[in-house]
């Protein structure tokens, strides 16, 4: 788990993502369906939520627009920590979110499985108070732990089905040395 696992104490069970396809953002859903397609062809579960619209009006000009809202991630990550809990498949769970909607059912997982340790880890720039509180240990995530754990720029599939997957070059590293700890 991006180099915060320790190997000798700690065996790797499940790797789970979670995520919604933001369809109307043509170029971005195209790249996140090859991503999606490499984490489950390197053997990650992939649960999705979804997009809801919400019609918004400017409170300045008072114009309307359509505004997407990802729906059901938070709940879909609650119910599969307390299935893998219930299921007594971790000692330690990593949860990868600075989303406070969590922090209710970590606070509760806590409470009813006392023998599980909730590790919370904050993408970049993402720190929040009480997600560093909720958790029994946290840490952020830096950009040189997501360098170390990118995917290789050819993924071929599990077992030869399909095509091999290509990442695209927006996602290629930086090849200078501009990177900051």
């Amino acid at each position: 788990m991006l180099g915060f696992m320790n190997d000798t104490h700690h065996e790797l069970v499940d790797v789970i993502y979670f995520t919604a396809y933001a369809k109307w953002r043509k170029k971005e859903f195209s790249r996140h369906r090859v991503y999606v397609r490499a984490l489950v062809h390197s053997g990650v579960k992939t649960v999705f939520g979804r997009f809801k619209e919400k019609p918004k009006k400017c409170k300045k000009c008072g114009s309307k627009f359509l505004k997407h809202e990802e729906k059901e991630t938070d709940v879909n990550i609650a119910v599969e920590m307390f299935d893998a809990a219930h299921r007594d498949v971790f000692d330690d769970i990593y949860i990868v979110s600075a989303d406070t909607d969590l922090a209710g059912a970590i606070k509760r997982l806590k409470q009813d499985f006392k023998d599980k340790r909730v590790k919370v880890f904050m993408p970049p720039n993402r720190s929040n108070l009480e997600m560093r509180k909720v958790g029994h240990r946290y840490k952020v995530i830096k950009e040189h732990h997501i360098l170390n754990a990118l995917f290789p720029k050819i993924v071929k599939p599990a077992f030869g089905k399909g095509p091999a997957i290509v990442r695209p070059t927006e996602y290629d590293p930086p090849d200078d040395d501009t990177l900051t700890e």
